[in-house]
């Protein structure tokens, strides 16, 4: 056993101004050393109160999301009373060392204090007692949280290069959120730069899974199709709807406006006729590159991807000034998976040349990172055998 603390409280910009961290929540962070499953974390949570807030976590999973960020799923999520000056003085820490890291290890297996922290927690929340000890269950349906837009995208792209779904390997979650590609199919790798992709032929498509991620804060996208080649870029954000009736409900979506306004925030996106359109009939299929999926939030064993709809982000932002509460099924015009599928196959969605090249310098402009660069020489290997 491994409790570790994160001292970074304001990196958590979409649960800043709400009171509590949800049940289970992700974060991205730059940081090599990360707790391993199966560990604790407790979190430090400032946002606008004027006192912290702690939590503790168990670690659900790790995964490098890209060549330099790394996202920790966290679950079991619970407030807890702290003092984290006491916890230095019960273990005679070093106050140095919550200076030189981000996430500290405070104490593992087999370390004589570990108990004594242990104990220190439970006796300042009672309702943690046995927290420790409580084996996990084994989930049997994959989660948003965790690996349902992974499913989606392995499924979307090799329908897209007409693969047999038989042709290739259903990972276990622990694989997809390790991104472990090569083992889904032959048809899958990694370059140099550990851009993960599909390629047949002569083509290629990356597979980019940007959630909690430096390129989400600044376009408000969870995944990515580039068509490096091509210069055509499709950008999708997922929604899900509420289990019981399928709707999703607007007011319980904190982030619903800023993601809007990031995914419009493009003159040739502005200038789409939807953006402007009185009425809801008079809305089409338009060349917006930006999508929402509203979609079921699991995945059945006995399903591949996910049942729902895309939206053009014009079509989605005119639907969400509807006065109903609620996006369901029944809201028109929506694209179905088959027929997102076709449009993709035959070119008929994403990118322009001069529209790829505005979306990635507005990314390199808020960042000043060149690795999150989405137009890039690509690094094939060749075989001289």
């Amino acid at each position: 056993m491994k409790i570790y603390f994160y001292k970074r409280h304001f990196d958590f910009p979409e649960y800043r101004y709400e009171a509590d961290f949800p049940e289970r929540f992700t974060f991205a962070i730059n940081q090599e050393k990360l707790p391993p499953h199966g560990s604790y974390l407790i979190i430090e949570k400032l946002g606008n109160f004027e006192t912290p807030k702690f939590y503790i976590t168990k670690i659900k999973r790790k995964d490098k999301i890209t060549t330099f960020d790394h996202r920790i799923s966290c679950v079991d999520v619970r407030e807890i009373t702290f003092s984290l000056s006491d916890v230095i003085k019960l273990l005679n820490l070093k106050q140095d060392r919550f200076s030189k890291s981000e996430i500290i290890l405070l104490l593992a297996d087999k370390k004589p204090k570990l108990n004594n922290l242990i104990g220190y927690i439970e006796k300042n929340n009672v309702d943690l007692k046995g927290y420790f000890n409580k084996k996990e269950r084994k989930p049997v349906r994959l989660t948003v949280e965790t690996s349902i837009q992974a499913i989606d995208a392995f499924a979307t792209a090799f329908d897209v290069f007409g693969l047999n779904r038989h042709s290739y390997t259903r990972l276990t979650e622990e694989q997809i959120m390790d991104w472990e590609v090569e083992k889904l199919s032959p048809f899958m790798s990694s370059d140099p730069d550990g851009k993960h992709y599909l390629e047949m032929g002569d083509r290629r498509l990356y597979i980019q899974k940007v959630h909690n991620t430096a390129i989400e804060r600044c376009l408000g996208v969870d995944l990515i199709y580039n068509f490096i080649d091509e210069h055509r870029i499709i950008f999708i954000q997922y929604k899900c709807f509420n289990h019981d009736d399928r709707k999703y409900y607007k007011s319980k979506d904190t982030n619903l406006d800023s993601e809007i306004k990031k995914m419009t925030d493009f003159d040739f996106i502005k200038n789409c006729r939807n953006i402007s359109t009185q009425e809801l009939r008079d809305l089409r299929i338009c060349d917006c590159p930006m999508f929402v999926k509203l979609c079921s939030r699991e995945i059945s064993d006995k399903k591949e991807e996910p049942y729902g709809y895309y939206y053009g982000i014009c079509v989605w932002s005119r639907l969400t000034k509807q006065e109903k509460a609620f996006i369901d099924y029944e809201d028109e015009p929506k694209i179905s998976n088959s027929l997102f599928k076709d449009l993709v196959r035959a070119g008929l969605i994403g990118t322009i040349k001069p529209e790829a090249k505005i979306l990635n310098e507005k990314l390199l402009r808020s960042f000043g990172d060149g690795r999150l660069t989405l137009i890039f020489t690509e690094q094939r290997v060749v075989d001289n055998r």
